[in-house]
């Protein structure tokens, strides 16, 4: 991520809000997951991907675009895997930007 905007505390707020919105929603990707809701883990996945880079997590847009290759193979074995890493990866995140 640019340093300049790790300091700006400004686009910090905007990050916080940003980590906390993913979070929320980590709850409804899981029940699509469970349902296999291919057209809402679609859209989680694509809006992931935009949103990473706006935020400059590129990991996210990554793994947002890996999901979506998966549930275009309707592959959701390995969505579930990718899923799994996105989600401990927002944990870091959310510990490194609210501490």
């Amino acid at each position: 991520m640019n340093e300049e905007f790790l300091n700006d505390p400004e686009f910090q707020k905007l990050i916080r809000l940003y980590l906390g919105d993913l979070n929320k929603s980590l709850p409804d990707v899981k029940g699509y997951i469970k349902s296999g809701d291919f057209d809402k883990l679609y859209q989680f996945a694509h809006n992931l991907k935009g949103s990473g880079g706006g935020y400059s997590f590129n990991d996210f847009s990554e793994m947002g675009m890996d999901m979506m290759d998966c549930i275009k193979k309707m592959n959701i074995v390995q969505f579930s895997k990718i899923f799994e890493q996105y989600e401990q990866s927002l944990g870091e995140k959310l510990i490194q930007f609210n501490s």
